[in-house]
């Protein structure tokens, strides 16, 4: 293991609790990101006799160590002239002493990788005290792991949930492929309901999902341009015939673009779901149907919806004649496009302004639904 240069070193102390975390927010939601530093995407160089060092933010034998040393013992024969590939760990600041190194000090030469906190982009993108780096400098390589999140609640502190002086919290449409409305996610509902706080449905689609059986993956991004959208909606789905909103009628739940395909199959989810059971026999979807109080359309309509569309004005238009200007919120896919997240603001309030809306609409999109929902003040 290479130990940290003198500068380093001295930077390191001359910064002290400059390196701090807000609320410990790195030290509850960890990950494992791969980043090139130096060479596009496409470079091939020949890399015999040279040696490709794996910069980890964290100490030796720890979670993130293990992983570089993994990937350092595998990387070579995937590389062209099979370089030696060494482990140098550079602990601080959750990663944050590591990315200023790797951004000002490593050459640019695309020989360093860093391995790092997955949440670097947010202590850039809040203006973290100590962050001498551009994540939009760097070529993402990849993530090493998929991890459920766990969080833990000390029994001295004055809090007994995780919502407690929450605005809200976030879910995917499933979890590690088990549907929302299983048993077990239930209380979480059931929480958000009880505190008056919203649900953010987020959707979840791998590549390696394959869009047709005879396929071992899905092609042209389709899983993220078409899927994404179908995982939201049957997910909306799930959730109505489980009976969410019967059980608990001040359910919030707020939904990424603009609850998905919802909206366009207006029909569909309408007089079509009126007829569940007409065309299976299953004595689930009988019995889904039954218990339900109102149509399923009713209760599709009571999801809230966020305007990440990518600027188009007619499936803005689409989403607010269904769900109604009063649980529309601005929203956007920031940082996800090509301009690094000012596409997606930029378009998306062009998008809402030449919609066919009334000014207060306008007004209760932009602002006040969001103000509402999640109790702001009023600026």
């Amino acid at each position: 293991m290479k130990t940290l240069s003198t500068l380093e070193q001295e930077a390191r102390k001359r910064a002290g609790p400059r390196y701090s975390w807000p609320f410990g927010v790195a030290l509850l939601v960890l990950g494992v990101s791969l980043l090139l530093f130096g060479l596009p995407a496409t470079a091939q160089p020949q890399l015999t006799g040279r040696t490709v060092t794996i910069l980890v933010g964290y100490t030796a034998r720890g979670g993130y160590d293990r992983f570089a040393r993994i990937v350092a013992r595998h990387l070579p024969r995937y590389l062209p002239g099979t370089p030696a590939v060494v482990v140098q760990n550079m602990p601080g600041a959750e990663s944050v002493v590591a990315a200023n190194h790797l951004f000002n000090a490593a050459r640019p030469d695309g020989l360093t990788i860093g391995l790092f906190n997955r949440n670097l982009v947010f202590a850039q993108l809040v203006g973290v005290a100590g962050v001498r780096f551009d994540v939009r400098r760097w070529q993402w390589i990849g993530n090493l792991a998929e991890e459920t999140d766990v969080f833990v609640i000390r029994a001295d502190l004055p809090y007994r949930h995780i919502l407690e002086k929450q605005w809200g919290l976030q879910i995917f449409t499933d979890v590690q492929g088990q549907p929302l409305d299983s048993p077990q996610f239930l209380p979480v509902f059931e929480l958000a309901a009880k505190r008056d706080v919203p649900v953010w449905l987020h959707p979840t689609r791998s590549p390696r999902r394959a869009d047709y059986l005879t396929e071992s993956r899905s092609k042209y991004d389709i899983w993220w341009a078409l899927g994404w959208p179908y995982e939201t909606s049957i997910c909306m789905a799930r959730l109505v015939f489980s009976g969410v909103f019967d059980r608990w009628p001040e359910l919030k739940i707020l939904t990424h673009h603009m609850g998905g395909m919802v909206p366009y199959f207006e029909g569909r989810v309408g007089w079509g779901l009126d007829q569940l059971g007409t065309r299976t026999d299953e004595p689930e979807d009988l019995v889904a149907r039954a218990r339900l109080k109102r149509r399923p359309l009713e209760y599709f309509r009571r999801f809230y919806a966020d305007t990440a569309l990518y600027g188009s004005v007619a499936a803005v238009e689409c989403g607010v004649a269904f769900f109604g200007a009063e649980r529309v919120l601005f929203g956007t896919d920031f940082p996800f496009d090509p301009q690094h997240g000012l596409l997606c603001i930029r378009e998306t309030v062009r998008a809402v302004e030449n919609a066919t809306l009334s000014e207060r609409e306008r007004e209760m999109i932009f602002y006040e639904n969001a103000v509402r929902l999640l109790r702001l003040r009023s600026v």
